[in-house]
């Protein structure tokens, strides 16, 4: 929505609740038979060390941040498998769907969205990969409500990176005042937004961990609706 405000925020963590663990044993048992189904014969450790040596292979060495990519990284394998990359998204969301321990809004989530959507455009800058986060957004019902979406498997970095926020930036006309960022992480979130000048507030959410930055957040709250009600009686 061009001339309105802007508030950018983080996925997981600030938005979404997830848990996942990408090396269970059986994840890699169930991605081993997914293969063998297509004439590919490999065990589940074996492939759990290639995938992760060829993460590591495929990043940036020029970049302070550096992403991947993990559909890239996917296609090179199966290229390298005899099997045809043109399956890398679906092994991708596999993998991904795989991994999960829970994946779910935070409480007031949807809540918090549609009262800052009444005055603000809202957008999102996050590390993610690009074909599990706007499948996860959609599913859980809150795609709609961003535009623009910055993804960090689109490029070759993540925060802190401030590129990454200009990205967002230069997609939304705003007024002369700072827009807002909101992320779980001290280090990633606060200290990249405010890099990229922004304003940036801290989601300190109990039991929550996060890397040390010695930016000092301009805002910091327990959940996104005080985050919400904040920008409003400020609007």
């Amino acid at each position: 929505m061009p001339g309105r405000p802007l508030v950018l925020f983080d996925i997981y963590g600030t938005l979404v609740d997830v848990h996942t663990d990408e090396h269970q044993p059986a994840l890699w048992q169930h991605l081993a038979q997914w293969l063998r189904y297509r004439g590919l014969a490999c065990s589940a450790d074996s492939l759990h060390k290639r995938y992760f040596a060829a993460m590591q292979a495929n990043l940036p060495a020029h970049e302070a941040y550096p992403e991947w990519q993990t559909e890239a990284v996917w296609a090179e394998l199966l290229a390298e498998f005899g099997l045809d990359p043109a399956e890398a998204v679906s092994i991708t969301q596999l993998l991904r769907v795989l991994s999960i321990k829970h994946l779910r809004l935070f409480p007031d989530t949807k809540e918090a969205l549609r009262i800052l959507r009444q005055h603000y455009c809202l957008g999102i800058v996050s590390d993610a990969q690009r074909v599990i986060a706007l499948a996860e957004l959609a599913e859980l019902e809150i795609l709609e409500y961003f535009d623009p979406i910055v993804i960090s498997s689109d490029y070759a970095y993540r925060k802190p990176d401030p590129r990454l926020f200009a990205h967002a930036l230069a997609q939304v006309e705003t007024p002369a005042n700072h827009p807002w960022y909101i992320g779980d992480n001290l280090f990633r979130d606060v200290q990249g937004a405010q890099l990229a000048g922004l304003r940036a507030a801290w989601v300190k959410r109990p039991q929550a961990t996060t890397e040390a930055s010695q930016h000092t957040p301009d805002l910091i709250v327990p959940d996104l609706m005080t985050f919400a009600l904040h920008l409003i009686a400020n609007f």
